[in-house]
Protein backbone atom coordinates (compact mmCIF):
# COMPACT_ATOMS: atom_id res chain seq x y z
CA UNK A 1 0.00 0.00 0.00
CA UNK A 2 1.27 3.18 -1.19
CA UNK A 3 1.46 5.64 1.39
CA UNK A 4 0.85 9.44 0.59
CA UNK A 5 1.78 12.53 2.12
CA UNK A 6 -0.69 15.88 1.46
CA UNK A 7 1.65 19.09 1.83
CA UNK A 8 -0.44 22.25 1.85
CA UNK A 9 1.49 24.91 -1.81
CA UNK A 10 -1.15 27.23 -0.70
CA UNK A 11 1.39 30.22 -0.91
CA UNK A 12 0.29 34.27 -0.77
CA UNK A 13 -1.25 35.66 -3.66
CA UNK A 14 -0.58 38.71 -5.51
CA UNK A 15 -3.50 41.10 -4.06
CA UNK A 16 -2.04 39.76 -0.47
CA UNK A 17 1.34 40.75 -1.52
CA UNK A 18 0.08 44.33 -2.83
CA UNK A 19 -2.03 45.41 -0.01
CA UNK A 20 0.67 44.40 2.35
CA UNK A 21 3.25 46.91 0.69
CA UNK A 22 0.53 49.22 0.69
CA UNK A 23 0.21 48.90 4.38
CA UNK A 24 3.85 48.89 4.66
CA UNK A 25 4.52 52.06 2.71
CA UNK A 26 1.32 53.57 4.62
CA UNK A 27 3.23 52.99 7.70
CA UNK A 28 6.38 54.11 6.38
CA UNK A 29 5.47 57.31 5.31
CA UNK A 30 3.23 58.51 8.83
CA UNK A 31 6.40 57.74 10.65
CA UNK A 32 8.36 59.79 8.40
CA UNK A 33 5.90 62.43 8.54
CA UNK A 34 6.21 62.70 12.74
CA UNK A 35 9.98 62.21 12.75
CA UNK A 36 10.06 65.28 10.58
CA UNK A 37 7.63 66.93 12.59
CA UNK A 38 9.27 66.48 15.82
CA UNK A 39 12.69 67.57 14.11
CA UNK A 40 10.83 70.63 13.04
CA UNK A 41 9.48 71.03 16.33
CA UNK A 42 13.10 70.83 17.94
CA UNK A 43 14.28 73.59 15.38
CA UNK A 44 12.17 76.20 16.19
CA UNK A 45 12.11 75.19 19.72
CA UNK A 46 16.17 76.01 19.32
CA UNK A 47 15.68 79.01 17.57
CA UNK A 48 13.31 80.54 20.55
CA UNK A 49 16.18 80.10 23.00
CA UNK A 50 19.02 81.02 21.21
CA UNK A 51 16.33 84.03 20.09
CA UNK A 52 15.67 84.43 24.10
CA UNK A 53 19.21 84.19 24.81
CA UNK A 54 20.51 86.51 23.00
CA UNK A 55 17.95 89.29 22.99
CA UNK A 56 18.72 88.99 26.78
CA UNK A 57 22.16 89.58 26.28
CA UNK A 58 20.91 93.14 24.39
CA UNK A 59 18.87 94.02 26.45
CA UNK A 60 21.89 93.65 29.39
CA UNK A 61 24.18 95.17 27.36
CA UNK A 62 22.20 98.34 26.55
CA UNK A 63 20.76 98.59 30.40
CA UNK A 64 24.75 98.22 31.81
CA UNK A 65 26.00 100.66 29.25
CA UNK A 66 22.90 103.50 30.26
CA UNK A 67 23.71 103.02 33.76
CA UNK A 68 27.28 103.57 33.46
CA UNK A 69 26.98 106.70 30.88
CA UNK A 70 24.20 107.88 33.79
CA UNK A 71 26.83 107.47 36.39
CA UNK A 72 28.01 111.11 36.56
CA UNK A 73 25.52 112.67 34.25
CA UNK A 74 22.46 114.69 35.20
CA UNK A 75 19.24 114.03 34.93
CA UNK A 76 17.63 115.19 31.85
CA UNK A 77 20.93 114.75 29.51
CA UNK A 78 21.00 112.89 26.63
CA UNK A 79 23.85 110.19 25.24
CA UNK A 80 23.84 107.09 23.05
CA UNK A 81 23.87 103.58 24.39
CA UNK A 82 25.65 100.77 22.23
CA UNK A 83 25.11 96.71 22.06
CA UNK A 84 27.36 94.90 20.24
CA UNK A 85 25.61 94.04 17.11
CA UNK A 86 24.74 90.42 15.68
CA UNK A 87 23.84 89.42 12.26
CA UNK A 88 21.67 87.00 13.19
CA UNK A 89 19.04 88.32 15.28
CA UNK A 90 17.28 91.71 14.28
CA UNK A 91 15.80 94.54 16.61
CA UNK A 92 12.72 94.95 14.93
CA UNK A 93 11.01 97.73 17.03
CA UNK A 94 12.58 99.60 20.48
CA UNK A 95 10.39 101.71 22.61
CA UNK A 96 11.91 104.05 25.56
CA UNK A 97 8.81 105.13 27.50
CA UNK A 98 6.59 105.14 24.85
CA UNK A 99 8.89 106.91 22.26
CA UNK A 100 9.92 104.78 19.58
CA UNK A 101 13.95 104.74 18.75
CA UNK A 102 16.16 104.70 15.36
CA UNK A 103 19.15 102.29 16.32
CA UNK A 104 21.77 102.98 13.60
CA UNK A 105 25.14 100.52 13.99
CA UNK A 106 24.33 98.93 17.31
CA UNK A 107 23.73 102.20 19.10
CA UNK A 108 20.51 104.07 20.13
CA UNK A 109 21.06 107.80 20.39
CA UNK A 110 18.95 110.48 22.89
CA UNK A 111 18.45 108.16 25.22
CA UNK A 112 17.73 110.38 28.05
CA UNK A 113 18.84 110.57 32.03
CA UNK A 114 15.68 109.84 33.89
CA UNK A 115 14.63 108.32 37.55
CA UNK A 116 12.48 104.98 35.45
CA UNK A 117 13.09 104.18 31.51
CA UNK A 118 10.09 101.48 30.76
CA UNK A 119 11.81 99.45 27.83
CA UNK A 120 9.74 97.37 24.85
CA UNK A 121 11.95 95.89 22.63
CA UNK A 122 10.69 93.49 20.33
CA UNK A 123 13.97 91.25 18.75
CA UNK A 124 13.11 88.49 15.41
CA UNK A 125 15.15 85.82 13.53
CA UNK A 126 13.95 83.39 10.68
CA UNK A 127 10.42 84.16 11.16
CA UNK A 128 10.46 83.68 15.01
CA UNK A 129 9.69 87.01 17.52
CA UNK A 130 9.94 87.71 20.85
CA UNK A 131 9.00 90.54 22.89
CA UNK A 132 10.83 91.69 26.26
CA UNK A 133 9.71 94.53 28.73
CA UNK A 134 11.49 95.93 31.84
CA UNK A 135 12.06 99.25 33.42
CA UNK A 136 16.03 100.78 34.12
CA UNK A 137 16.21 102.55 37.58
CA UNK A 138 18.23 105.43 38.08
CA UNK A 139 17.60 106.76 41.81
CA UNK A 140 17.29 109.99 42.15
CA UNK A 141 20.85 111.09 44.52
CA UNK A 142 19.21 112.38 48.24
CA UNK A 143 21.96 114.40 49.02
CA UNK A 144 20.83 117.54 50.35
CA UNK A 145 22.12 121.17 50.23
CA UNK A 146 22.19 123.32 52.92
CA UNK A 147 22.85 126.95 52.42
CA UNK A 148 23.34 129.19 55.20
CA UNK A 149 24.13 132.79 54.41
CA UNK A 150 26.59 134.01 57.08
CA UNK A 151 26.29 137.72 56.53
CA UNK A 152 22.43 137.24 57.70
CA UNK A 153 21.74 138.32 61.55
CA UNK A 154 19.74 135.63 62.66
CA UNK A 155 22.61 132.45 61.91
CA UNK A 156 23.95 131.55 64.54
CA UNK A 157 28.29 131.27 64.33
CA UNK A 158 30.23 129.17 66.81
CA UNK A 159 33.64 129.10 67.36
CA UNK A 160 35.69 126.41 69.79
CA UNK A 161 35.59 129.79 72.69
CA UNK A 162 31.74 129.01 72.59
CA UNK A 163 32.24 125.77 73.96
CA UNK A 164 31.37 125.20 77.48
CA UNK A 165 30.05 122.63 79.48
CA UNK A 166 26.82 123.07 77.41
CA UNK A 167 26.56 124.89 74.09
CA UNK A 168 22.94 125.06 72.85
CA UNK A 169 21.73 127.38 69.68
CA UNK A 170 18.32 127.77 67.98
CA UNK A 171 17.87 128.01 64.19
CA UNK A 172 20.78 127.42 61.54
CA UNK A 173 24.19 127.33 62.63
CA UNK A 174 27.59 127.45 61.50
CA UNK A 175 29.91 125.69 63.76
CA UNK A 176 33.44 127.16 62.64
CA UNK A 177 35.23 124.86 64.97
CA UNK A 178 37.69 122.13 64.59
CA UNK A 179 37.91 120.17 67.88
CA UNK A 180 35.08 118.90 70.07
CA UNK A 181 36.73 118.09 73.38
CA UNK A 182 35.16 120.74 76.07
CA UNK A 183 31.37 119.78 76.14
CA UNK A 184 29.20 117.41 77.90
CA UNK A 185 26.07 118.31 75.54
CA UNK A 186 26.07 120.38 72.06
CA UNK A 187 22.03 120.95 70.95
CA UNK A 188 20.76 122.81 67.42
CA UNK A 189 16.74 123.95 67.89
CA UNK A 190 14.73 124.13 64.98
CA UNK A 191 17.45 124.43 62.68
CA UNK A 192 19.92 123.15 60.04
CA UNK A 193 23.93 123.15 61.12
CA UNK A 194 26.69 122.98 58.46
CA UNK A 195 30.29 121.71 59.51
CA UNK A 196 32.71 123.19 56.87
CA UNK A 197 36.12 121.77 58.70
CA UNK A 198 37.79 118.87 59.84
CA UNK A 199 35.87 117.95 62.83
CA UNK A 200 37.99 115.71 65.67
CA UNK A 201 36.21 114.54 68.60
CA UNK A 202 38.69 114.18 71.43
CA UNK A 203 38.50 114.60 75.36
CA UNK A 204 41.35 112.62 76.03
CA UNK A 205 42.50 115.45 78.00
CA UNK A 206 39.88 116.39 80.01
CA UNK A 207 37.79 113.22 80.89
CA UNK A 208 34.56 115.02 81.24
CA UNK A 209 32.31 111.94 80.14
CA UNK A 210 30.11 110.96 77.26
CA UNK A 211 29.21 113.47 74.03
CA UNK A 212 25.66 114.16 72.81
CA UNK A 213 25.82 116.07 70.01
CA UNK A 214 21.81 116.61 68.14
CA UNK A 215 20.34 118.84 65.34
CA UNK A 216 17.05 118.91 65.16
CA UNK A 217 16.94 120.26 61.08
CA UNK A 218 19.49 118.83 58.69
CA UNK A 219 23.17 119.19 58.68
CA UNK A 220 25.81 118.69 56.18
CA UNK A 221 29.39 117.94 57.20
CA UNK A 222 32.27 119.45 54.25
CA UNK A 223 35.50 117.45 55.76
CA UNK A 224 36.52 114.45 57.55
CA UNK A 225 34.98 113.37 60.93
CA UNK A 226 37.30 111.93 63.66
CA UNK A 227 36.30 110.17 66.78
CA UNK A 228 39.10 110.19 68.91
CA UNK A 229 37.27 109.75 71.88
CA UNK A 230 38.79 106.95 74.92
CA UNK A 231 36.68 103.55 75.35
CA UNK A 232 34.99 105.58 78.41
CA UNK A 233 33.94 109.01 76.78
CA UNK A 234 31.35 108.16 74.17
CA UNK A 235 30.05 109.88 71.04
CA UNK A 236 26.57 110.08 70.39
CA UNK A 237 25.89 112.57 67.50
CA UNK A 238 22.19 112.62 66.07
CA UNK A 239 20.73 114.53 63.48
CA UNK A 240 17.07 114.57 63.07
CA UNK A 241 16.74 115.59 59.76
CA UNK A 242 18.67 114.23 56.81
CA UNK A 243 22.53 114.33 56.70
CA UNK A 244 25.43 114.44 54.23
CA UNK A 245 28.74 113.80 54.94
CA UNK A 246 30.93 114.90 51.73
CA UNK A 247 34.32 113.48 53.31
CA UNK A 248 35.44 110.25 55.43
CA UNK A 249 34.28 108.97 58.37
CA UNK A 250 36.95 108.04 60.78
CA UNK A 251 36.47 105.77 63.99
CA UNK A 252 39.65 105.69 65.72
CA UNK A 253 38.02 104.63 69.12
CA UNK A 254 35.20 101.99 70.41
CA UNK A 255 31.16 102.92 71.37
CA UNK A 256 30.00 105.53 69.19
CA UNK A 257 27.14 106.47 67.14
CA UNK A 258 25.53 108.53 64.73
CA UNK A 259 21.62 108.31 64.46
CA UNK A 260 20.46 109.82 61.23
CA UNK A 261 16.42 110.33 61.33
CA UNK A 262 16.08 111.09 57.48
CA UNK A 263 17.80 110.29 54.72
CA UNK A 264 21.50 110.04 54.64
CA UNK A 265 24.34 110.80 51.73
CA UNK A 266 27.86 109.70 51.89
CA UNK A 267 30.39 110.57 49.99
CA UNK A 268 34.05 109.32 51.57
CA UNK A 269 35.30 106.21 52.99
CA UNK A 270 33.37 104.97 56.11
CA UNK A 271 36.19 103.54 58.37
CA UNK A 272 35.25 102.02 61.54
CA UNK A 273 38.45 99.68 61.80
CA UNK A 274 37.31 96.89 63.38
CA UNK A 275 36.24 98.65 66.45
CA UNK A 276 33.40 97.56 68.90
CA UNK A 277 30.71 99.02 68.73
CA UNK A 278 30.67 101.62 66.28
CA UNK A 279 27.97 102.10 64.16
CA UNK A 280 25.93 104.22 61.95
CA UNK A 281 21.74 104.34 62.12
CA UNK A 282 20.06 105.68 59.00
CA UNK A 283 16.28 105.39 59.02
CA UNK A 284 16.16 106.97 55.63
CA UNK A 285 17.33 106.11 52.29
CA UNK A 286 21.05 105.44 52.51
CA UNK A 287 23.58 106.86 49.23
CA UNK A 288 26.92 105.54 49.05
CA UNK A 289 28.47 106.91 46.00
CA UNK A 290 26.09 107.07 43.38
CA UNK A 291 25.22 103.69 44.77
CA UNK A 292 21.56 103.91 46.89
CA UNK A 293 22.32 100.96 49.26
CA UNK A 294 18.30 100.87 50.39
CA UNK A 295 16.26 102.27 53.93
CA UNK A 296 16.34 101.75 57.65
CA UNK A 297 19.70 99.98 57.83
CA UNK A 298 22.66 100.42 60.71
CA UNK A 299 26.07 100.73 58.80
CA UNK A 300 28.79 98.25 61.18
CA UNK A 301 31.65 97.39 58.58
CA UNK A 302 33.87 99.59 56.38
CA UNK A 303 32.39 101.35 53.18
CA UNK A 304 34.17 103.05 50.24
CA UNK A 305 31.53 105.51 48.82
CA UNK A 306 33.75 108.33 47.18
CA UNK A 307 32.69 109.67 44.01
CA UNK A 308 34.69 108.91 40.78
CA UNK A 309 36.81 112.03 40.05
Amino acid sequence: MNNRQIFNEKGMTLVELLASLGLLAVFIGLSSTLIFQSLNSEEEANKAIILQQETNIIINELRNDYLTKSRNAPFGDTFPICYTANDEIEIYKLTINGELKDITNGCINNVKKQENLSVEMVTSNSGESITIQTTWTNRKNHKITLELDTDEDDINIITEDDLKDYCNTKGNTLFDIQNIHDTYACTVIDGNATFPNELYFDKENNLRGSLEISVDGSAIFMKPLYFQETDSNLVDLTINGDAVFEDDIVFEKNHHQITINGNATFSGKILLNHKINNSIIVTGSVQCGNEELGKDMTIQEDKDCSLPE
